[in-house]
């Protein structure tokens, strides 16, 4: 536990000015003491995972039709070239982000399951202030990830492994990344 926990500070430190390559390497070394703690690493969850996957993709979708929410979308930092977006969506959000949250909190912390979302909560709070002028205040900000913490844990435990709380993560992260983009482009062409 306490190694997992000088990881995640580590990971901290530098996590938004490394090389991706660091994200997959730390997500490796959360399997590897989740794999020595608590008897193996299980992946299961396909069909958890799918439906979660569709699940997010229809809310966007339908998020993205209405002009109200779709405003909710605009993110300064997603105005950029849907190449660039779709860069972020598929290869940073996954590697530098997803897998070594998952890996953390749902894999290595695992044996402490009740105690993740608030863990997960806690460690959003100083990056969302970090990253977004616009963000949340910290107490919506934790309240927000908490609750996304508490959905990960149970699809964790209902779906059996790591796979379906990965896809989820990964959905409404890295869609939400190509949702905005695509909310740029929709409010520019009048739509």
């Amino acid at each position: 536990m306490a190694l997992t926990v000088v990881l995640l500070a580590a990971f901290s430190l530098v996590r938004g000015r490394a090389p991706l390559i660091l994200g997959p390497v730390f997500a490796a070394a959360f399997l590897l003491i989740a794999g020595r703690f608590s008897g193996g690493v299980p992946v299961g969850g396909t069909g958890w995972a799918l439906g979660g996957l569709g699940l997010t993709v229809l809310v966007y979708a339908i998020a993205l039709l209405v002009p109200f929410t779709r405003r909710r979308f605009r993110d300064p930092r997603y105005e950029v070239p849907l190449g660039r977006a779709f860069f972020t969506a598929l290869v940073a959000v996954p590697l530098s982000t997803v897998a070594v949250e998952e890996a953390a909190f749902r894999g290595a912390l695992w044996p402490i399951a009740w105690a993740t979302p608030v863990l997960f909560g806690l460690w959003h709070v100083l990056p969302g202030d970090r990253t977004n002028a616009a963000a949340p205040s910290r107490w919506a900000t934790f309240g927000f990830t908490f609750a996304a913490g508490v959905v990960l844990a149970l699809l964790r435990h209902f779906s059996g492994g790591l796979l379906a709380p990965f896809v989820l993560h990964w959905a409404a992260n890295g869609l939400g990344v190509v949702a905005s983009a695509v909310a740029v482009r929709l409010d520019r062409s009048g739509r």
